[in-house]
């Protein structure tokens, strides 16, 4: 699956005034995610509405966590009041379809961009805190009651939207070992 935000004018006109992005001739956007599938790259199903949570939404990044899949987006909803925070929702398929859980997860709004994984028994959620410039985040272990990453959250200077992975050590210690490309 292939999953990415955008925006087709009218689709949801009821929300139409409340989304934060603006085309070039000043046009609010009002996204959704949409989606396709492939098997082999070569050939895709047609793309299709994906996830609706009846606000504008960019910035979905899915992981497995057990037996359901978590999606953690962000609410892109600006006007008439500025929320534009993390939220979660939870499916027994990647596919779908997402239950949304009420409220965000995140501890300020004006965020973006997040990225979910799990470590030490926790989820943990990243996310661009783009008006502070710098990256906030949470923590749980029951994905219900979320903590915020304080001090122990570091990032290099000038990170934006990212993604965690893991790596084999020997990468790890390659990476840390390279110089820093100015």
């Amino acid at each position: 699956m292939i999953e990415w935000a955008t925006s087709i004018p009218g689709r949801f006109p009821d929300t139409d005034e409340s989304a934060d992005i603006r085309s070039s001739d000043g046009a609010r956007l009002n996204h959704r995610i949409y989606r396709t599938t492939t098997r082999d790259f070569r050939e895709y199903t047609r793309a299709e509405l994906f996830f609706d949570p009846g606000f504008a939404v960019i910035d979905a990044a899915i992981v497995r966590d057990g037996a359901q899949y978590v999606m953690v987006f962000k609410n892109a909803t600006r006007f008439p009041e500025a929320t534009e925070d993390i939220r979660i929702a939870f499916a027994d398929h990647a596919l779908g379809p997402y239950r949304v859980e009420p409220g965000p997860i995140s501890k300020a709004n004006r965020v973006g961009g997040p990225t979910a994984f799990r470590a030490g028994g926790e989820l943990m959620v990243l996310y661009d805190a783009y008006t502070r410039r710098r990256f906030e985040g949470v923590r749980s272990r029951d994905l219900k009651a979320w903590a915020a990453l304080g001090a122990e959250l570091t990032m290099p200077a000038g990170a934006r939207h990212g993604t965690v992975f893991a790596v084999p050590e020997k990468v790890l210690a390659g990476l840390l070992a390279a110089p820093l490309a100015r």
